[in-house]
């Protein structure tokens, strides 16, 4: 029997995880769900839920850490970032525990494994800020840039900057909302960036500007996962556009479009073979961050120059619901989208090893 505990941060089971639980019927696997706080620091035992297959629901119950954990922590306040983060990281210490999606390093230190893998992939150039005095630099340079926390990989806490020659204009995204503050001086500028970083390290990366033949901004988004045998596979894949606004990823603004209509519509030079350079360049660079992940997922922005030259944006372990909801929309495999032929992959190959 596998006993498969997901982790989230809501004091009850969340509606998505009931459904995606729901669908994933299988006898051979105990579900759990549970909040991080809620294991008791001298048993390890938790006091959570357990689906029960009978009445298709969670009861409350109390049981020991599940041998599989997937984490779908979703950190909306500091408060809950604060309460739960450092139990998450004392789980993936357990060396008998296994873990589906542990994260990444810091942005940089995947930037720089991509950049120096054998057959490196095209990547928006990205750089550690430590000074304001480097954010304006950079900003002068290309007119436009995304501040990102170093370690966190939800678009909440992105700062964009853009110059307009007469004022400087920050949108700092926050949960689902942009709060905009314009700054008339370099000097003003520099203050607030200045406090900006005294509080968290971010990295810089130019804002992107993929345009379809009508100037609309848009990006590729590929969501990735490992099959039964450990095997990266494309579960999904879409195009996004922005119509409404320049500014990148505006998720009001954001409407998704089957990826092979939007390469028909937009690109020429179209053919079979090259949609399936795009699958493959998606694959190569899972592939190329494969020891550095060790995760199930990986969701994949991606941007296509017009001689259909691929270009990886922006990389993440752990999409949201609402994100996942939309690009599955797309979806490429008739497989269940949930690591349940992963996770018993894993825990027979550690069996193996003991």
């Amino acid at each position: 029997m596998l006993f498969f505990g997901i982790l989230t941060c809501s004091k009850k089971p969340p509606a998505h995880i009931t459904d995606r639980v729901k669908a994933n019927a299988d006898p051979k696997v105990e579900f759990f769900c549970f909040s991080p706080c809620a294991i008791e620091p001298i048993s390890n035992q938790v006091n959570g839920y357990r689906f029960c297959k009978e009445t298709t629901d969670w009861k409350e119950a109390s049981f020991p850490i599940p041998s599989i954990l997937y984490d779908q922590c979703f950190y909306d306040t500091k408060e809950k970032r604060m309460k739960n983060k450092s139990i998450v990281n004392w789980l993936l210490a357990q060396p008998n525990l296994i873990f589906l999606n542990p994260g990444f390093s810091d942005k940089l230190t995947v930037y720089q494994t991509l950049q120096a893998a054998q057959n490196p992939i095209t990547l928006l150039p990205i750089q550690k800020i430590s000074r304001a005095q480097d954010g304006l630099i950079q900003l002068y340079q290309t007119g436009g840039l995304i501040l990102q926390p170093a370690t966190d990989y939800s678009t909440s806490g992105q700062i964009y900057i853009c110059y307009t020659k007469t004022d400087y204009i920050f949108q700092i995204q926050k949960k689902e909302k942009r709060m905009t503050k314009t700054i008339s001086s370099e000097a003003k500028c520099m203050t607030f960036l200045t406090q900006l970083l005294t509080h968290k390290t971010y990295v810089a990366q130019p804002i992107w500007q993929f345009y379809t033949k009508k100037h609309i901004p848009f990006l590729l988004r590929f969501l990735l996962q490992k099959s039964g045998n450990g095997q990266w596979q494309i579960a999904a894949k879409a195009a996004i556009l922005y119509p409404k606004s320049a500014w990148h990823e505006s998720e009001q603004a954001e409407y998704y479009l089957s990826l092979h209509s939007f390469i028909l519509q937009n690109f020429t030079r179209y053919d079979t073979k090259r949609m399936v350079q795009l699958s493959t360049f998606a694959l190569q660079a899972a592939s190329i961050l494969d020891d550095l992940l060790k995760t199930f997922e990986l969701l994949l922005d991606i941007g296509i120059y017009t001689h259909m030259q691929p270009c990886l944006l922006h990389w993440n372990h752990k999409p949201t619901p609402q994100i996942r909801n939309k690009i599955m929309a797309y979806r490429e495999i008739p497989d269940p989208d949930f690591p349940i032929p992963y996770a018993k992959f894993l825990f027979e190959r550690q069996a193996n090893k003991t």
